[in-house]
């Protein structure tokens, strides 16, 4: 089964982050898009086999898509502030130098 994942930058521009909201507590960091593409491939990888070792039944992928969808635009919404907070923060400093 293939479950959605979303990759955000960090605000630093640095650091990644990949989650699956379907899976809880399903998420990873990096470096890179590539990076972290892969580490929650693994990620979600070892979230089945400790299921199937717990004997828990993990829920079909895209079982919450309309909070998946709100968290998506929630982000954006975010991103595009932070962006707009650091450019006004940028601006602050460089009138009080």
């Amino acid at each position: 089964m293939e479950y959605p994942i979303y990759i955000v930058r960090h605000r630093d521009g640095v650091q990644y982050c990949a989650f699956a909201p379907d899976l809880p507590g399903c998420s990873v960091s990096g470096p890179s898009r590539q990076a972290v593409a892969e580490a929650i491939d693994a990620e979600i990888a070892a979230y089945f086999e400790a299921a199937a070792t717990k004997g828990v039944t993990v829920q079909p992928p895209g079982t919450d898509a309309k909070f998946q969808e709100s968290m998506r635009s929630e982000l954006v919404t975010l991103r595009n502030n932070i962006d707009l907070l650091e450019a006004r923060l940028e601006q602050i400093l460089a009138v009080s130098h």
